[in-house]
């Protein structure tokens, strides 16, 4: 197991990557996850969605965690080295189906404006299949706004994790200036089949957080 507190508390702006099991193949999820590694990425989160089930999930797990120890192995070019990667594989599922024993953390969220559960996550979940199939634009897809990451930032201490809508360069930059210690991309690493590619991207942003 990656010890997760000792990367959350390095202390330069990071990047990790969210790969979604419902999306793609363990195969296919695990070249991106290579790709962010080599970019430069320090997280690779899983989950996102519903369309998936603790034996997807753990198949996607075993597949990254695997695929991220052989490139740690190879950057050594010793054949004693440890095979373990300093890159945690950490769970964000959206239910107890989303699970697997082989993560290194996991994270949960919830909305804690509502003492319902039905408005805490139920009417969200029922109604996003909706959304998604009648083109009705989710205004929440955009960007977090930077003085809302302001505020967060002059209010606590704690690390801040910025995502959802972060496709670009100057939008994570925007993100990290206003006090983000982290920033998620997720759709963006959907949109390159080409590992290089989307490694050339990953490096493009994680630089710019960390000039």
């Amino acid at each position: 197991m990656v010890d997760v507190d000792a990367v959350l508390q390095r202390s330069h702006p990071r990047h990790a990557l969210l790969i979604d099991p419902a999306d793609q193949e363990p195969e296919i999820a695990a070249k991106r996850a290579i790709a962010a590694a080599l970019a430069g990425s320090s997280m690779i989160l899983i989950g996102g969605s519903s369309g998936t089930d603790n034996r997807n999930v753990d198949d996607t797990v075993v597949a990254i965690k695997e695929a991220l120890e052989l490139v740690e192995w190879a950057s050594t070019q010793h054949s004693d080295s440890s095979e373990n990667s300093n890159i945690p594989v950490v769970l964000f599922p959206q239910g107890a189906n989303a699970l697997s024993p082989n993560a290194d953390a996991i994270t949960y969220m919830m909305l804690m404006n509502s003492k319902d559960p039905r408005f805490l996550i139920g009417e969200q979940v029922a109604g996003a299949q909706f959304i998604r199939k009648s083109g009705v634009q989710p205004i929440s897809s955009s960007p977090v706004s930077s003085d809302l990451i302001k505020a967060a930032r002059s209010s606590t201490d704690l690390p801040i994790v910025v995502g959802g809508g972060i496709r670009g360069v100057e939008a994570a930059r925007r993100a990290v200036e206003s006090g983000a210690d982290w920033i998620v991309t997720g759709n963006l690493g959907e949109e390159f089949d080409d590992a290089d590619e989307l490694k050339a991207v990953l490096q493009d942003m994680i630089k710019a957080i960390n000039p």
